[in-house]
């Protein structure tokens, strides 16, 4: 199956990243498209009066084109080789912070048909870009610039939307092109400074890759010598995803699915089991020691079932269903504390909560206490609450989400499993 988040209309084209005959051609197309973000990765929407369901609110050139240096500019040295070696003086350097971030996202083309190498491919060209608060220091004239923009593109119905707050989703397809650029603006905005000398970056690759920008100051550090990986591969930066494992942990029986709840979340919510994966990790192993840890159950069995980027910030949900062995025992979530509670569920009662209809996403008050509780204490759910939980009442993530579906899949009987004893996976 296909997850939300997964799909996309684009053709890539990452070969032609480095060009920049056809990069600067694509920005300058008439029919291009530019997605906005803005300093909290909010992306640019409108809302549908009737349904209130958001939808990508795409801007043209013109509308933005105050906020980027000139066309030349802008594309050069997108190959980071032939922009290595020129320098720029402070005014430059002022003009490379702040830049926004643009990132190339690729064609939106009609058939399948690979282009043919003599000419251009076809199609509509689709970029992001971030229109943040000028970098400190930055000349008056570029605040006011920027922030003309940013009123201008306000209105029209127009307004900035954190896509993870309520329950309706953006067209299935468009989410996947979301997806890729909330991804890639917010690693761009990670990466300003590389790791091994502390020196300014710049995006290459038309947003898919960072340098350093050789001649500008180290902090700290007299004089300007070269960056140590200035000779090898190592002082560029690469869009990075991390992999996480998702998993549906079902009961030896297959007759009860495996649920937990981190105490930052809202009360009754629960999900699956997840975590990121260890270096020497297998698929397989990591679904085990992520089980064993958050609720102390040995499982058997893992099979795969799907997976979704995940763009908060940059992961990708590797989808599994698990069986726990025979003599699995209650849960228990005291050896590494990162579940508040963790509970078996059975079919009947999670059927009941997917018939309900108002499903639904984080509200914005919800997600902000999420967002706020690695600085503080959570109180988490009361334990009188935790107590009278009555099944049916259990909160689980939205459609959007692979946890959803991987509990909809074996709740609905969509998955086919080993019947118990037959197939069992070994260590």
């Amino acid at each position: 199956m296909e997850n939300y988040y997964a799909s996309s209309p684009l053709n890539r084209l990452s070969w032609l990243r480095t060009s920049k005959s056809y990069l600067s051609s694509a920005l300058s197309n008439p029919s291009a498209l530019f997605l906005p973000f803005n300093d909290r990765l909010e992306v640019l929407c409108t809302k549908d009066g009737s349904t209130g369901a958001p939808s990508l609110a795409f801007v043209k050139l013109g509308q933005i084109k105050a906020a980027l240096s000139q066309e030349r500019k802008t594309m050069e040295g997108v190959d980071g080789k032939e922009w290595e070696t020129q320098k720029r003086g402070e005014e430059g350097l002022e003009e490379e912070r702040n830049e926004p971030i643009l990132v190339f996202l690729g064609v939106e083309e009609e058939g399948e048909t690979l282009p043919e190498k003599e000419r251009e491919p076809d199609g509509r060209p689709i970029w992001a870009i971030q229109l943040a608060a000028p970098a400190p220091g930055a000349k008056e004239e570029t605040k006011e610039k920027l922030s003309k923009i940013r009123e201008e593109l306000v209105q029209g119905g127009r307004e900035w939307t954190d896509l993870r707050i309520g329950g309706k989703p953006i067209q299935w397809d468009w989410a996947g092109v979301f997806a890729t650029a909330r991804h890639m603006i917010d690693w761009n905005a990670r990466n300003r400074y590389c790791p091994s000398c502390g020196r300014a970056t710049r995006s290459v690759w038309a947003g898919w890759k960072r340098a350093c920008i050789p001649d500008s100051p180290v902090p700290g550090v007299e004089g300007r010598t070269p960056c140590v990986s200035s000779k090898q591969v190592h002082n560029f930066s690469y869009p990075r995803t991390d992999p996480v494992v998702i998993m549906a942990v079902l009961s030896p029986d297959r007759e009860k699915i495996l649920l937990g709840r981190q105490k930052t979340w809202p009360a009754k919510f629960y999900s699956c089991l997840a975590g990121f994966f260890e270096p020497g990790e297998s698929l397989e192993n990591a679904v085990r020691r992520e089980v064993k840890e958050e609720a102390g159950i040995k499982v058997d069995q893992v099979l795969y079932h799907s997976s979704q980027p995940w763009p908060y910030p940059s992961s990708l949900m590797i989808g599994c269903l698990a069986v726990a062995s025979a003599n699995s025992s209650t849960p228990r979530v005291d050896l590494d504390n990162e579940l508040e509670d963790a509970r078996w569920v059975d079919r009947k009662a999670l059927v009941e909560i997917l018939s309900k209809k108002e499903q639904s996403g984080f509200s914005r008050q919800e997600l902000d206490r999420i967002q706020a509780a690695s600085q503080g204490e959570a109180t988490g759910q009361e334990g009188e609450e935790k107590k009278k939980l009555v099944e049916s009442d259990i909160r689980l993530p939205p459609p959007t989400a692979i946890a959803h579906q991987l509990i909809k899949a074996w709740a609905m009987g969509d998955v086919l499993l080993p019947p118990p004893g037959v197939g069992k996976a070994k260590v």
